[in-house]
């Protein structure tokens, strides 16, 4: 991921999420963003039994993170009947931008 961008980012969780409440977390150090509820996109594929998420950032969300240093992801779930389980924590790079600043269009 790129500071200052709006970087789209895809998971994958080995289950069905229909219907669970679903947490993404991205962290670094102290800084944290969690995402959840609308923020969180959600499609279920039968044929892999697997469920694709992808969250979206801001410029200022991308931003808060140093660059050329390791941020983690994981996502979080739980059911109605609540049981709760994670995934795996992964890696995400986080690069420098030249232009480190929110830009807004027309700027």
């Amino acid at each position: 991921m790129r500071r200052f961008t709006t970087p789209t980012l895809p998971m994958t969780a080995p289950v069905d999420l229909t219907g669970a409440e679903i947490h993404v977390i991205i962290k670094q150090g102290a800084r944290k963003i969690q995402k959840t509820g609308a923020d969180v996109t959600a499609v279920y594929d039968s044929e892999s039994r697997k469920t694709e998420l992808s969250v979206s950032l801001s410029q200022e969300e991308t931003g808060a993170f140093l660059a050329e240093k390791k941020a983690y992801v994981q996502v979080n779930w739980i059911f109605q009947n609540g049981i709760r389980d994670a995934t795996n924590i992964k890696q995400i790079d986080v690069s420098e931008n030249l232009i480190a600043e929110v830009i807004t269009y027309g700027d």
